[in-house]
């Protein structure tokens, strides 16, 4: 048996995952959880904004629904 690291073994899970996860939501859902989550954390589109220039984000791609 081959030794993997627990790293390793973490991100394979995490893989996994992240695999069943996205079968199992639609992207409907994916996108009512990001607005929720987008809720919860930035409280202006000043914050958005900044937050996506970090992220290497374009301003096109970053949408704020109300």
């Amino acid at each position: 048996m081959r030794e993997q690291s627990i790293g390793q073994v973490l991100s394979r899970q995490d893989n996994e995952a992240k695999k069943i996860f996205n079968n199992l939501i639609t992207p409907h859902e994916k996108d009512l959880m990001l607005a929720e989550w987008i809720d919860k954390h930035f409280t202006s589109v000043k914050d958005l904004s900044a937050c996506a220039k970090d992220c290497g984000v374009s301003q096109a791609k970053v949408v704020v629904v109300h």
